[in-house]
């Protein structure tokens, strides 16, 4: 028999929905982006969020995707591969009373691309928060990324990683990296597409 899954408690920081608790599977594999990482992130972000179709990939319990519902994302799409957390987030979902503007996906990061692809999937903001000692299958997402073209023209991808983590200055043909931040151990780096970098650069 399955034991239950065990979850604690993250909070919204900001938008309509600050204050709100959500819950986070718990375990040694769970690490939900904290709240430090979440306010500079969407800080740097800032308006953007507003209107913006937005990917979660590696989602979790959702917790990066529900801060950008609650600041006012248009659509967010969830994507996460193990049932239990796919669960919570749909849980997490209906407990804020935003499950119209969101899709869930119970898929392989790596495998979903084609299938939003296909799906005529194209969004604002990305963000990806994978396991940190999967870099191979990072640059992998990475390069499907681009190749798939899901960023809009004016978006922008974010990937959270440790700061021993080195990520490339640019993505196949498209995406260049545009700026940096680090948080403790964490850096967010940021990428959009040439055709802006020259407007948008460090931003």
């Amino acid at each position: 028999m399955t034991p239950p899954l065990r979850t604690f408690f993250v909070r919204i920081i900001s938008g309509y929905l600050r204050g709100r608790t959500v819950f986070a599977p718990k375990g040694q594999k769970i690490r939900p982006t904290s709240d430090q990482v979440k306010e500079t992130l969407f800080n740097i972000l800032g308006a953007r969020v507003v209107h913006a179709t937005f990917l979660d990939l590696f989602a979790g319990s959702g917790n990066v995707g529900l801060e950008a519902l609650s600041r006012h994302a248009t659509q967010v799409v969830f994507v996460e591969k193990i049932p239990a957390h796919k669960q919570v987030i749909t849980r997490n979902l209906r407990a804020c009373s935003v499950e119209s503007k969101s899709v869930v996906y119970c898929r392989d990061a790596n495998k979903i691309l084609r299938v939003l692809y296909k799906a005529g999937w194209k969004f604002d903001i990305i963000f990806l928060d994978p396991p940190y000692r999967h870099t191979k299958m990072l640059d992998d997402i990475l390069m499907k990324i681009e190749t798939y073209a899901l960023l809009a023209d004016s978006g922008q991808l974010v990937v959270e990683h440790t700061r021993t983590f080195v990520p490339p200055a640019t993505i196949g043909n498209a995406l260049t990296q545009i700026r940096q931040r680090r948080i403790g151990d964490t850096v967010l780096s940021f990428y959009q597409l040439r055709i802006d970098a020259y407007s948008s650069a460090m931003v």
